[in-house]
């Protein structure tokens, strides 16, 4: 005569929608981690561009570059600023900004694995100066400030992007 124990069957059946269960939940934590890590990344960039653009209007905008009189010799920058004074902008390095190769400029600016460009315009919206190349990434993010160039009150537009 046989005798078969039902509960062991029953613990069995048990175990295996127990593992399945947990197998199921462990599948969606890893798609819903590799979702996050992902948009984090995303984060990450716009806040890395956003403090990048801040750094350039601050580095050119409110500093008058070293040496102080660098628009005399091109070829003896250490670092750019156009200000004469915070926010002041200076007619001759404004132009002599223009004169620079846009690969100098950006590793003048320390900025060799981002693209920039840097607008000015009037108040009315007619462009005074433009250097860079026009934004086309992903990521863009613009920069824009007040500033006296010229006796006028005037915006620039910083825009960064890789």
């Amino acid at each position: 005569m046989r005798i078969f124990n039902k509960k062991a069957q029953i613990n069995i059946l048990d175990l295996i929608i127990a593992l399945s269960i947990a197998l199921i939940l462990i599948v969606a934590i890893m798609i819903s981690w590799d979702r996050f890590a992902i948009a984090l990344g995303k984060k990450t960039l716009q806040n890395d561009l956003q403090v990048l653009a801040f750094q350039l209007s601050d580095e050119l905008l409110e500093n008058t570059g070293t040496p102080i009189n660098w628009e005399n010799n091109l070829g003896n920058i250490s670092s750019l600023g156009l200000a004469v004074e915070d926010r002041k902008l200076s007619k001759n390095k404004v132009l002599n900004f223009t004169n620079i190769s846009y690969n100098t400029t950006k590793k003048l600016l320390n900025i060799e694995n981002y693209w920039f460009n840097f607008n000015l315009t009037s108040l009315d919206g007619t462009q005074v100066v433009f250097v860079g190349t026009p934004a086309n990434g992903t990521y863009v993010t613009n920069i824009r400030r007040l500033v006296r160039y010229d006796n006028q009150t005037m915006q620039v537009k910083i825009s960064v992007w890789k």
